[in-house]
């Protein structure tokens, strides 16, 4: 069935992410204006995989330790009246165009923030703080943009925002090593983050960041977001929110000299 489409620019940023990318842009291709990908640094097919599509645009940039800067990069080469930020590991639904179709038309906000609906494993996550996970996404061109500061920063949208009730889908983590690889990724740029606030060892900082904050997470994600609803990977979710407090602090210590010996 054909659709006409929406004058919507889609952005995506991708570090060698040839396994799920054909996957996400197949969810879009038919419905979006414009779409760029931006192969961050990437060393398998990521690149050939998105030329594959037509229409689509293609930049090349370093994989840069603050993400978001080739989001900003993707975003300015955009020329479609509203723009939409995905990962690789994203897809849209059918039900979410459909309602997009139906608002962007008249609508006088300036952005919207979408629900987000998470896969662990292959596992719908509706508790423990996975569901619904609302996010700014969309926002007319120029009205979005990042500050840049950590590798899990929300979009800044400068002016009115309304709410699409339709979500996305993340398929966050594939399998458990997955997870693993990603966590050590991005506990080691939330340690630089800490570090360059003045964070080092200390007697309080062993209490607050290395016991402290890891409790208070779990209790947070298992017990008061009710995380034990989803099993098994409820516990582990809940748990590894813990260790990726613990092991940030750990990453400080670490890469102290002070430490060393």
């Amino acid at each position: 069935m054909s659709h006409k489409k929406l004058p919507v620019a889609i952005c995506i940023v991708s570090h060698n992410g040839a396994a799920v990318l054909s996957d996400c842009l197949s969810s879009v291709v038919d419905r979006a204006q414009e779409i760029i990908v931006v192969s961050a640094g990437s060393t398998d097919a990521t690149s050939e995989i998105a030329r594959s599509f037509s229409g689509v645009k293609v930049l090349e940039y370093p994989n840069e330790v603050v993400m978001k800067i080739n989001n900003m990069r993707a975003f300015a080469a955009t020329s479609a009246q509203w723009t939409f930020f995905l990962d690789d590991d994203e897809r849209f639904t059918p039900d979410l165009w459909e309602e997009l179709a139906y608002v962007l038309p008249t609508t006088s906000y300036d952005g919207f923030i979408v629900g987000r609906k998470n896969y662990l494993v292959g596992t719908w996550m509706r508790h423990g703080g996975w569901w619904p996970e609302r996010q700014p996404r969309l926002f007319r061109k120029g009205k979005g943009s990042f500050k840049m500061e950590h590798v899990h920063e929300l979009l800044d949208i400068d002016g009115t925002v309304g709410v699409i009730t339709e979500p996305f889908v993340h398929l966050t983590y594939r399998t458990i090593r997955e997870h693993f690889r990603k966590t050590d990724t991005y506990t080691s740029f939330q340690a630089e983050k800490w570090a360059a606030a003045g964070v080092r060892w200390s007697p309080k900082n062993h209490l607050v960041y290395g016991f402290g904050r890891p409790l208070a997470r779990f209790v947070q994600k298992y017990l008061l977001e009710r995380g034990f609803l989803d099993g098994w990977k409820g516990y582990y979710a809940a748990f590894e929110a813990a260790h990726y407090e613990f092991l940030s602090y750990m990453k400080i210590i670490d890469s102290d000299p002070a430490n060393k010996g």
